[in-house]
């Protein structure tokens, strides 16, 4: 009995599989659209006074775009350029001097951030102590005298550099020199509203005293 030809034909190929589908990217585009909507709405008149509220929507995406590749990428320098992003937008949301103080915040914190995610990064805590030392002078604004502003000034930075000394993970002995000196610096200073910046910086330099002994017996 004659049997025919074998069927010799390969099985159809299978279709590649279409890519996970990026739902972030559709989130942001979509996000970005409606902004640029509202944006072309308030130039043309038919939503006034909205500009700092679009300004502050804009800034927003740009710190969650900045977050979402920092994470993506495990890059602490994406992270940190979100938060002077996200200051932006607290400071075109929020006129006069709180908003500027809220920037100078966001941008400190951003400092703060280095040093959590790596503590090698000891040198961020002067920065960062720095801009919130200067969002609080900037947030007072007249408020304080010349000299209350000097006083808070030096204060702010003896704080900051006393963190540097014994606050982190790599304390730097160095510190101790500039914290001293912006201690008598504040003093001198505030000489003229010695009601509260002497007993002030009394506190200190007892807080000081005090977390040195404890890291005398810690190290026992």
């Amino acid at each position: 009995m004659h049997e025919g030809p074998a069927n010799t034909s390969s099985p159809a190929p299978e279709r590649p599989s279409r890519p996970p589908r990026d739902d972030s990217r559709t989130i942001i585009a979509i996000i970005l659209i409606a902004v640029g909507v509202l944006a072309l709405l308030s130039t043309t008149g038919w939503l006034p006074q909205v500009g700092g509220l679009i300004g502050a929507a804009l800034f927003l995406v740009v710190g969650g775009a900045l977050l979402y590749l920092a994470r993506r990428h495990a890059s602490d320098w994406l992270m940190f350029a979100a938060f002077p992003a996200f200051g932006l937008a607290f400071a075109s949301a929020v006129q006069g001097t709180l908003g500027g103080a809220g920037f100078l915040a966001f941008t400190g914190a951003g400092f703060l951030a280095l040093v959590v995610a790596e503590p090698t990064r000891w040198w961020s805590v002067i920065p960062a102590g720095t801009l919130f030392t200067l969002a609080v002078i900037t947030w007072s604004g007249d408020a304080l005298s010349a000299q209350a502003t000097g006083a808070v000034l030096f204060l702010g930075l003896a704080a900051t550099f006393l963190v540097v000394w014994r606050g982190t993970a790599h304390p730097q002995a160095w510190a101790v020199i500039p914290a001293a000196g912006c201690l008598v610096m504040a003093l001198v200073v505030g000489l003229a509203l010695a009601d509260w910046v002497v007993p002030v910086v009394l506190i200190a330099i007892g807080a000081v005293l005090l977390l040195r002994g404890q890291m005398r017996q810690r190290g026992r």
